[in-house]
């Protein structure tokens, strides 16, 4: 259910999630302190140990393999702010379903939400989200059936906290058996794991992931004890740069025939459908709303949004979460680093934003004065 089509919209911010919105502990400086928030069990305080010292309130969001990831309320109230000045607000990430609808209630409310790196989308109606059927039936040819709630639709409710009360089937205690499903997404998740690969299929419906680290480390592949040696027979880190890139174009090459790409998320393989990904689902977003492309923002910081960061007409970076995002800033210049690290460089990024909408608010307002006068 597209609920934005009749509305017109002056800009539209396209935003991942992990490592963008929000931040684990690794992306902080280790002087950062967390500390509870006495006054509500669900927030940290991240302490920052400056002059004058900096307190940012954090929701603490679940994930399923990363621990706990830290939200600033201000992002939130800029994201608010930033749809009250007309900008249409889509969230775009690699998460898997059963980490979507644990986050829901805690993630800013948003126009749209994009989830198994696009491959699940979700549209802003009223009290709820609304699934999107027509996308998903044009990946049922990769994917096999959508995991449709047996309803007109499939609601999904923002104050839900599980997938239960969300109206949606769990399967996060009884993984998809990949290899019982009859589709080119589950038929490569087949072969990869006989060829060695670890993966993790826990609620994935449109897409996979592959633990690329313990494939490594478990070095069962020939290709793998290969790519680990040098010339002069010595051992290279088995996660090393090179190995993880060598890594990269062995799945690649196993799953593009299958009609299907691969990205790094995290430090991690996604698989996923070659008509999916951020930047299918971006654009197929904007036609729904007939927005512009000129007029799209970019929000991210990985391997798996750097499509999506070129397509659009602008880009911040409040991270960089992979060695590929920082070659392609070298490329890019006009692409915006944060100054900041962790929260602070989403609240910049998204501050910036906020004043270049309320400037050119400000003047659209103006011309039309001149214009009545």
């Amino acid at each position: 259910m597209q609920t934005g089509q009749a509305r017109r919209y002056e800009l539209t911010l396209f935003s991942d999630i992990d490592g963008t919105l929000v931040h684990y502990r690794d992306q902080l400086d280790a002087s950062v302190k967390v500390e509870p928030d006495l006054e509500d069990r669900g927030r940290v305080n991240l302490i920052y140990d400056t002059v004058p010292r900096i307190v940012v309130p954090c929701r603490v969001l679940p994930t399923l393999t990363s621990g706990c990831g830290y939200l600033s309320e201000r992002t939130v109230a800029l994201i608010d702010a930033l749809r009250a000045h007309s900008v249409f607000v889509a969230l775009l990430t690699g998460a898997r379903s059963s980490t979507l609808y644990r986050r829901l209630s805690l993630l800013p409310q948003v126009d749209a939400i994009a989830w198994e790196n696009g491959g699940r989308l979700v549209w802003r109606a009223e009290s709820a989200y609304v699934e999107d059927r027509g996308w998903a039936h044009l990946l049922e040819q990769w994917t096999g059936p959508h995991p449709f709630y047996p309803s007109d639709e499939s609601l999904v409710s923002s104050n839900a906290t599980t997938k239960k009360a969300a109206g949606v089937p769990s399967s996060d205690t009884e993984p998809a058996d990949a290899s019982a499903i009859d589709a080119p997404l589950w038929r490569a998740a087949t072969q990869l794991s006989t060829s060695g690969w670890v993966l993790d299929t826990r609620a994935y419906y449109t897409a996979f992931r592959v633990d690329v680290a313990a494939s490594l480390q478990r070095g069962g592949m020939e290709w793998c004890r290969n790519a680990g040696e040098s010339s002069d027979g010595a051992r290279h880190d088995p996660l090393s740069e090179q190995t993880i890139h060598c890594a990269a174009k062995e799945i690649r090459a196993q799953v593009t025939p299958l009609g299907l790409q691969m990205a790094l998320n995290l430090g991690k393989a996604d698989v996923f459908p070659l008509c999916s990904g951020k930047r299918n689902v971006a654009e197929y977003i904007l036609s729904t709303i007939g927005g512009c492309r000129k007029q799209t923002v970019a929000l991210v910081d990985d391997d798996n949004d750097l499509e999506l960061a070129k397509w659009c007409g602008a880009a911040y970076l409040p991270n960089i979460s992979n060695p590929s995002v920082q070659a392609e800033i070298a490329r890019h210049p006009e692409w915006t680093l944060s100054a900041h690290r962790g929260p602070l460089a989403t609240e910049e990024a998204l501050k910036a934003l906020l004043e270049q909408v309320q400037a050119e608010s400000g003047k659209a307002s103006q011309a039309d004065r001149s214009r009545e006068s």
